[in-house]
């Protein structure tokens, strides 16, 4: 690289000054002038008919920042094909988010697995593992819960989840217990939750039925073979078993051997983390396979 090279980019660096967190927010912002352009552009559909199909299916993509992970090589793919109609200043805080998602999935963020939440939280809250790794994260997710009426708010935000209707009486006691600081009492109620929702899930699929006696492990984790729910992301499968499974926390939690919890605010923070993400995945599966299960009949 010549110097010249090496200061333009270095000049390009500075100028890219932005929180990733803050970046989010604005990438959004931008979302309604993209859609805006694709519609002036429609115009003139006919020449660019296989151009416009594919800019008007990745602008409807982006809202779900955490599949573009998955399909990262699409999005490239696409922002090579529209680049030379579209103004360059759209592009810096896309390609920088792309970017800061590769990160993360090779980096060992805990919460990786959270993709539930609005994608500027998600950010923000890799920015505080950046600051101080996994704890610093976990002390972040911990304050937010304490916050005033933030548990309030999060029963209010999973009002709508057909599975917390179900359990909303047993969950919201739990909750209040850990507003209260009594962990003993939500710690292990919440685990019960968390299985409760997949295998709930399982029956409700037709994956398993109730005299096969299914657990959560078998209904998430690759133990349960061709049994397992494929949809569930591979991150959360994974923290899924080291967190539920044999030998886990979980396990010495709920089969009694592990007296140690009763005062352990980071694992109650987690645990209402872990339901909060599980509630909205079985949520998603569930409406999936019921938009197209009367094709299948």
């Amino acid at each position: 690289m010549s110097e010249e090279e090496r200061e333009k980019r270095i000049e390009g660096e500075k100028k890219i000054s932005i929180e990733i967190p803050d970046l989010a927010s604005q990438f959004f912002r931008l979302q309604e002038r993209l859609i805006q352009q694709h519609e002036a552009l429609t115009k003139n559909a006919r020449s660019h008919q296989i151009l416009i199909q594919q800019f008007s299916n990745f602008a409807k993509r982006l809202p779900d920042l955490s599949s573009m992970v998955q399909q990262l090589s699409l999005t490239q793919r696409v922002l090579r094909d529209i680049q030379p109609i579209i103004k360059p200043e759209f592009f810096e805080p896309l390609k920088i988010i792309s970017e800061k998602f590769i990160e993360i999935e090779k980096s060992d963020f805990e919460y990786k697995w959270l993709k539930s939440v609005p994608c500027p939280f998600f950010l923000h809250v890799y920015a505080k593992y950046e600051e101080g790794g996994n704890d610093k994260a976990t002390e972040y997710l911990m304050k937010v819960l304490q916050e005033e009426l933030s548990l309030d708010k999060l029963k209010s935000d999973l009002e709508y989840l057909s599975y917390y209707k179900q359990r909303k009486p047993i969950i919201d006691q739990a909750l209040d217990a850990h507003k209260e600081g009594k962990y003993a009492l939500s710690i292990p109620t919440l685990m019960a939750q968390v299985d409760g929702v997949f295998i709930q899930l399982a029956l409700d699929l037709d994956v398993w039925k109730v005299e096969e006696e299914p657990t959560g492990v078998k209904v998430v984790t690759k133990k349960g073979g061709e049994k397992k729910i494929e949809e569930i992301d591979d991150s959360f499968r994974n923290y899924y078993g080291r967190f539920m499974g044999k030998d886990s926390i979980r396990a010495g939690v709920l089969h009694g051997y592990n007296l140690d919890y009763a005062f352990d605010d980071k694992l109650a923070a987690k645990v209402i983390w872990i339901l909060f993400e599980a509630l909205n995945v079985t949520e998603e599966i569930q409406k999936d396979q019921q938009k197209y299960l009367p094709k299948a009949i």
